[in-house]
């Protein structure tokens, strides 16, 4: 009798294990079931989709679920999951009720970018705001919480795990990973970031010296020898070597070599004056004319590293009249050496994220414009916007007519020809064009003027035609964002187009949204990143049902 009521609880506790577990794994698929309706947006700014409030709520609960051992079959299932950026079949965005974008380490490729373009997404490629990283966090917090994780144990799966653990733990740590979907549930309502976005962010936010109470960006003289040491033992195993001194890996890097550079100068290195922002964006502006490969390039990858060999040091157009030729070649080396350890620190992928974390951007632009020290004096290379219109026009026929769809593809010479067939007068290295016709596309897409474009139409030739038809219809390079957008919706009416409706999913169940401040009247000037004081006015919007 004892034994039948005994097993009968056993049935009891086995079917509410059962329960639970086929909750949470119903809980992943939150969007499917989700009740969301699709707001239309003209001058928002992109809000992201609250789609994970289920997973949230399952992963909150107080009594966090016990492991449930998996049948062979449910298993398999589950390990058999998209691992690569597989694209749905309906066309939507959601693989098991999770965005494919948010479940491998995968760059997106051009079809996945458009795909998630179709339904109203666009992926954000500037650096994390407060609010994503606060984000990320609550999300560390809930997945934690849900599956009986210390919270302090975040660098376990994020930073420290590849440099400590052996074979089999690295193994069972992506078992883990996979099966208990980590990368999603971080990625949750940061419809607008990948999986690779979030995890790269989750290195610096969940990195070992952040959870210690002590200043510890401060190095002992003990720090400096253990450093030296471990990097005798092991070489630039730099995640390893952060995680016993509790230092960031970045920091040990930079540390290293700064002790490295005291012994073998012993003191005696030769002062100089500290370079100023705009020297150093004159010198990366020649490299750039000069070298057959962009100079962040020839830094980072060894089969490009001697390609800055026959560089004239002395050459006058660098345009560094009080630096030596031995100290411009100095500065290079060390400015290659900067861009290294930023591709070690962030392992980013894009030139220009290397870039804008050695070279301040607007720094960078307004050497290259040519317009510092021009105050009302127009722009040293072309004479008026509807000059450079006309060459932005030729630039477009010739991309239509090659099909190349990308301005950095784009043959020097060829273009030199072209122009030269149009006897148009061209002032100043093919390079320089190309480079400032690709700030005028990052200038719309950074204002928002290309998503007025319909999709079919948001193509790089429509583009250039649009950037040269506002350049013939005002009369300086500096305006108003109003202004743009004004001429953008003209150049729209000419061509009988509609304005892109852009879509913002938003829960059913939240009656408002929260405040979002919007900046009005801001100075743009379209040649330079010149900081203009702007007035903000903060806005209320309410989404309803």
């Amino acid at each position: 009798m004892k034994n039948s009521k005994r097993k009968k609880l056993d049935d009891c506790d086995e079917t509410s294990l059962q329960n639970e577990f086929t909750k949470l794994q119903e809980a992943y698929k939150f969007v499917e079931r989700r009740e969301v309706t699709v707001k239309n947006v003209d001058d928002l700014k992109q809000l992201g989709a609250i789609y994970s409030s289920q997973m949230l709520n399952c992963s909150k609960r107080s009594d966090p679920f016990p492991e449930f051992n998996e049948s062979e079959e449910e298993s398999s299932r589950r390990s058999k999951r998209p691992r690569l950026l597989k694209l749905p079949s309906d066309g939507s965005i959601f693989n098991d009720g999770i965005p494919f974008h948010h479940f491998a380490l995968t760059q997106l490729k051009d079809r996945h970018i458009n795909r998630l373009k179709a339904n109203g997404i666009e992926i954000k490629e500037r650096q994390f705001s407060k609010a994503e990283n606060k984000q990320i966090s609550e999300n560390w917090r809930s997945f934690a919480a849900a599956h009986e994780i210390p919270e302090d144990e975040a660098h376990i799966y994020m930073s420290a795990a590849t440099a400590t653990e052996t074979p089999e733990k690295h193994r069972e740590r992506i078992n883990f990973t996979n099966q208990t979907f980590l990368r999603p549930w971080l990625c949750s309502k940061l419809l607008n970031r990948t999986a690779i976005q979030v995890f790269r962010r989750c290195y610096h936010i969940f990195r070992v010296s952040s959870f210690d109470g002590e200043d510890l960006r401060k190095w002992t003289p003990e720090d400096d020898r253990r450093l030296l040491e471990l990097y005798k033992e092991v070489g630039n195993c730099w995640e390893y070597i952060g995680n016993e001194l509790m230092h960031p890996r970045y920091a040990c890097y930079l540390r290293y070599y700064k002790l490295i550079g005291k012994e073998n100068n012993d003191g005696n290195c030769e002062s100089s004056s500290e370079w100023s922002k705009v020297e150093i964006a004159r010198l990366y502006n020649y490299l750039a004319d000069h070298l057959t490969r962009n100079p962040v390039l020839v830094a980072i990858l060894p089969k490009y590293a001697n390609l800055d060999e026959n560089v004239n040091w002395d050459d006058k157009e660098i345009n560094l009249p009080s630096r030596s030729p031995s100290q411009i070649k100095e500065k290079w080396e060390k400015l290659k050496n900067e861009f290294r350890a930023v591709k070690e620190r962030t392992q980013a992928e894009t030139i220009r994220e290397i870039l804008r974390e050695v070279i301040l951007e607007d720094t960078c632009l307004l050497s290259k414009a040519k317009i510092y020290k021009t105050k009302g004096k127009g722009n040293k290379d072309f004479d008026s916007p509807e000059q450079l219109s006309e060459f932005i026009l030729i630039l477009k026929d010739f991309l239509e007519k090659q099909q190349i769809d990308k301005i950095r593809n784009i043959d020097g010479e060829q273009i030199k020809e072209k122009f030269d067939e149009e006897e148009k007068p061209f002032r100043i290295p093919v390079k320089k064009f190309l480079r400032c016709a690709r700030y005028l596309q990052f200038i719309g897409r950074r204002l928002g003027l290309f998503k007025m474009l319909p999709l079919e139409q948001d193509l790089i030739c429509v583009r250039l035609e649009l950037i040269a038809f506002i350049l013939k219809k005002i009369d300086k390079f500096i305006v108003k964002k109003k202004v743009l957008r004004k001429y953008t919706k003209r150049f729209l009416r000419k061509k009988g187009w509609g304005i892109r409706e852009q879509l913002v999913f938003v829960d059913r169940n939240l009656e408002n949204y929260e405040d979002y401040e919007e900046p009005i009247g801001k100075l743009l000037n379209i040649l330079s990143l010149n900081k203009v004081r702007s007035v903000e006015n903060k806005h209320s919007k309410n989404f309803k049902n």
